[in-house]
């Protein structure tokens, strides 16, 4: 990395996140089978998983309510991710595991606000 910042950083931006983005986000373990097939009809991949995270954010940018536990969520999130694509190769879904309550978080939150923009339409 030291040596060729800029072609490191073309691989990372490029390749690998590209194939990060199509993987998995649920990690089912290679111990126990029978989990691992449930976890599989969970089709969430890591780029729906970021895509959540911008429309969470968009959402916050555009209501104009800007909590600072909310961006703490987001960047937590963010963070996670970003670490785990850049410093691991194909064990994505094993190291975004603690993220998956900042996740969770960001989806109820986006999908309390779509319930109340819909019944607000109403």
């Amino acid at each position: 990395m030291k040596a060729r910042p800029v072609a490191t950083a073309r691989y990372i931006l490029t390749d690998r996140l590209a194939r990060a983005v199509s993987d998995d986000a649920v990690y089912g373990g290679s111990l126990f089978p029978p989990v691992r097939a449930l976890t599989k009809l969970i089709g969430v991949n890591i780029g729906a998983a970021l895509a959540l995270m911008l429309v969470f954010i968009t959402i916050m940018l555009r209501s104009r309510k800007f909590t600072p536990y909310k961006w703490l969520i987001s960047l937590l999130f963010a963070a996670t991710v970003a670490t785990s694509i850049i410093g691991a190769q194909n064990e994505w879904q094993r190291l975004i595991l603690p993220a998956y309550p900042a996740l969770l978080l960001m989806g109820a939150a986006t999908l309390t606000h779509a319930a109340t923009v819909i019944t607000r339409n109403k």
